[in-house]
Parts: C-alpha cells; sequence; structure tokens
C-alpha cells in the first residue's frame, strides 16, 4: 500500500470474515523443555535412573509431566 488511506479502505472494503479472527502466534517453547521431552522420549522414562546424571537434572527430567 502506498499510504495509510489506501490500506484502511482495503480493509474497511474487504469481508467480515477476513477481519473476524486476530492471527495467533504460537508460544516458542524453550530449549530446555524441548531438550527435556526429547530425552524422556528417547531413554523412556523407566530408564531414566540408569543414565548417569546427577540428582538434581535426574529430577527435573522425571518431573515432565505426560
Amino acid at each position: 500500500f502506498d499510504c495509510l488511506f489506501e490500506l484502511l479502505e482495503h480493509y474497511v472494503a474487504a469481508p467480515r470474515r477476513m477481519l473476524g479472527a486476530p492471527l495467533r502466534q504460537r508460544r516458542v517453547r524453550p530449549l530446555q523443555e524441548l531438550c527435556r521431552q526429547r530425552i524422556v522420549a528417547t531413554v523412556g522414562r523407566e530408564n531414566l535412573a540408569r543414565i548417569p546424571l546427577n540428582p538434581v537434572l535426574r529430577d527435573y527430567l522425571s518431573s515432565f509431566p505426560f
């Protein structure tokens, strides 16, 4: 659009369904959460105790909700 008024005229003349719902953005999940999910999916919740991890990390991985 060359100017603001052309933009406004375009949307005022557009059908109602075009203006009905705002564009919703997906939430970007943190890398830490994605890694935890992938580790649990790959290893399995029941096998987390077999991986040599410190207790804090093991607790974090096992607290992942399913």
